[in-house]
């Protein structure tokens, strides 16, 4: 649906800048018969034609920034929650080693592996929010 609109708008700029080529078309035509109060019609209805598709362009271009603008920030949105509920894995899981750390008094090798493991997607979460920022 976005698309088509773009298209359309763009397509109304298209139909201004056609009308204003053919009424300077026409105001040469009429310069050529010498009928100057027609060429000076033309000419200013031409003119009023492109000054409309440069509006229209520039409302375009408005619009497409704010689009690119929204989907940046869609985009930031889903990151920070994939960012978030990576963190909140990596604390449950350490919580939960630190939690047997003192039942055992020390690390059995799968978990000191899973201590580890977790320190390097800490490392990672932290080097990526750096990036983002």
């Amino acid at each position: 649906m976005a698309h088509r609109l773009q298209r359309l708008q763009a397509d109304k700029a298209s139909r201004s800048m056609t009308s204003a080529a053919s009424k300077l078309s026409r105001a040469g035509q009429a310069a050529e018969k010498g009928d100057g109060e027609k060429t000076d019609d033309q000419a200013d209805q031409a003119k009023k034609d492109l000054d409309d598709a440069q509006q229209q362009l520039a409302q375009r271009r408005k619009q497409a920034e704010a689009d690119l603008a929204q989907e940046q920030l869609a985009q930031w949105k889903t990151r920070s929650r994939a960012c978030n509920q990576r963190q909140q894995n990596v604390l449950a899981e350490t919580e939960r080693l630190e939690g047997l750390r003192p039942a055992q008094g020390q690390f059995k090798r799968e978990q000191a592996a899973a201590v580890q493991q977790q320190a390097r997607e800490q490392k990672s979460l932290g080097a990526g929010s750096r990036l983002s920022g």
